[in-house]
C-alpha cells in the first residue's frame, strides 16, 4: 500500500455566473475549514466580471493559512464545467485532486474521507454522498427519490458508511490520482454541462480512467459528504423532466463515444430494471392501501421521469449529427 501523505490536496471549483455569488463564498468557506491541509482553486469559465469580483475577494478576505489557500484562475480551455476542471486540474500539484461544485458545500472531514481510501493502491478515484439543501427546507412532495440523479444526489439510506466501489462518482463529489487523470486528459472538454445543459462528463471521466487502469476501482465514500444547493426554480416539474431529457440525450452520446457496448449503461439498467419497478410498486401500494396522494403524485412523476428519460435516449437530436458528433468522438487532448 501506497500511504498518501498530508500534503495539502488541491480543490477544483468551477464557478461561471455571479448569480451564485453567495454560494461560491460558502462553497470556498467549506474548503478551507477542512481538517487537512488544502487549496481552493477557483475556476472563472469565461466571465471577467467574475473573475476579477472573486479576485478582489480574494486578496481580501482569503488570505493563505498553513492549512488552506485560495486562488481564483480563468478557464483557458473550452468553454463549460470541463473545460474549467481541466484549467483547475493543469495547476493543481500533488498526488490527489479533488472537485467541489460551486453550490455545494463540504462537511469538515470531507476530504480527510476521500483521501483515506487512497492507501488502497486500487482505487483510483473516489466521491462521496450528496445530500439536498432545499431552498425549501423539504423536498416536494412530488419527488421520488430514486431520481436523485436530477438533482446530482446520491441515493443512500441515512447510517449507511459501508464503502462501496463503483462504476462512478459524481463530479461535484470527487477526488482522484492525478497521474490516474492525466493519463486520460482528464474531462472531455467537448463534453459536459454548459450553462444550464448537463451532460454526463462524470460517467465519461470514470469509465474511460477504468478502461486505461483496468485493475483500478472507484470507491463511495459515505463519510464524504457534501450538501448540494437545490434552488426553488429547480424544485420544480418542469425542471426536473428537462433534467430527464438531457440525462437520456448525453447517455445516449456517451454510449457512442465511448463504444463500450451494454457496460457502458450497466447502472441504467439495474436503475431501469430494479429500481424503478420497485419504486413503482412502493408508490402504487401507499395509493391503493392509504390514498395517499402524496404517493399519487410520485407514481405519475415516475412514469413520465422514466418516459423523458427513455425519449431523450432514443429519440435522435438533429444537432448532434456531422460536424458536432465527429467533434465529440475525437480523442481527448492532454492535460
Amino acid at each position: 500500500m501506497n500511504e498518501i501523505g498530508p500534503g495539502s490536496i488541491p480543490v477544483v471549483i468551477p464557478c461561471h455566473t455571479e448569480r451564485r455569488w453567495s454560494a461560491i463564498l460558502a462553497a470556498v468557506e467549506s474548503v478551507r475549514s477542512q481538517t487537512r491541509p488544502c487549496s481552493a482553486v477557483l475556476v472563472v469559465d469565461h466571465n471577467n466580471s467574475l473573475l476579477e469580483r472573486l479576485r478582489t475577494h480574494c486578496a481580501r478576505y482569503w488570505p493563505d493559512t498553513s492549512t488552506a489557500s485560495v486562488s481564483v484562475l480563468a478557464n483557458e480551455s473550452d468553454r463549460g464545467v470541463s473545460g474549467a476542471r481541466n484549467t483547475g486540474a493543469n495547476a493543481a500539484v500533488g498526488p490527489l485532486i479533488a472537485f467541489l461544485d460551486d453550490d455545494a458545500t463540504a462537511d469538515p472531514k470531507w476530504l480527510e474521507a476521500l483521501s483515506s481510501t487512497f492507501a488502497d493502491d486500487s482505487v483510483v478515484g473516489a466521491g462521496g454522498v450528496v445530500k439536498p439543501a432545499w431552498s425549501a427546507r423539504q423536498q416536494p412532495h412530488w419527488f421520488p427519490p430514486e431520481f436523485g440523479w436530477v438533482f446530482g444526489l446520491t441515493n443512500l439510506m441515512d447510517g449507511d458508511l459501508e464503502i462501496r466501489y463503483v462504476r462512478n462518482v459524481w463530479s461535484l463529489n470527487m477526488m482522484v490520482r492525478s497521474d490516474a487523470f492525466r493519463s486520460v486528459g482528464g474531462f472531455r472538454s467537448t463534453f459536459g454541462k454548459v450553462g444550464s445543459v448537463a451532460r454526463p462528463e462524470d460517467t465519461d471521466l470514470c469509465l474511460r480512467v477504468t478502461a486505461a487502469i483496468p485493475d483500478g476501482r472507484w470507491a463511495l465514500v459515505p463519510k464524504a459528504r457534501v450538501e448540494h444547493d437545490v434552488p426553488a426554480d429547480r424544485a420544480t416539474l418542469t425542471y426536473f423532466l428537462r433534467r430527464c431529457w438531457q440525462e437520456g440525450v448525453g447517455k445516449r452520446q456517451l454510449l457512442a463515444m465511448l463504444g463500450h457496448g451494454e457496460t457502458v449503461l450497466d447502472s441504467e439498467m439495474r436503475f431501469m430494471n430494479r429500481d424503478v419497478p420497485a419504486a413503482l410498486a412502493r408508490e402504487a401500494r401507499g395509493v391503493l392501501r392509504c390514498r395517499d396522494y402524496h404517493a399519487a403524485a410520485r407514481l405519475a412523476v415516475l412514469l413520465f421521469g422514466t418516459a423523458t428519460t427513455v425519449a431523450g435516449f432514443a429519440v435522435p437530436n438533429p444537432r448532434q449529427r456531422g460536424s458536432k458528433a465527429a467533434e465529440l468522438r475525437q480523442p481527448v487532448p492532454g492535460v
